[in-house]
């Protein structure tokens, strides 16, 4: 059975250490759920490039302090928090 789409769906947050890959695996699902009315964030550290390849996609983008290769405990620890207040609010 077909679900009702006219009542907002609720939202969603990609929390991801690397962009291009969640661009070039996930992007057509992010798509879809932006069309069932879904609220997509993506919560990612950010370049430039693919900021503007985002952009105007309907997402809403929150840039985290993470990096793919560091692993500081003190930067580690922040990025947990700025996942939880994303999630928290």
């Amino acid at each position: 059975m077909g679900r009702d789409c006219r009542f907002r769906a609720g939202r969603l947050l990609f929390v991801i250490n690397d962009l291009d890959f969640l661009i070039s695996h996930r992007l057509p699902v992010m798509l879809a759920a932006v069309e069932a009315g879904y609220e997509v964030h993506i919560a990612a550290p950010m370049d430039i490039a693919s900021e503007r390849e985002l952009a105007g996609s309907g997402f809403h983008l929150h840039r985290l302090g993470t990096h793919r290769h560091k692993t500081n405990p003190v930067a580690e620890l922040r990025s947990f928090w700025e996942i939880y207040a994303l999630s928290a609010g």
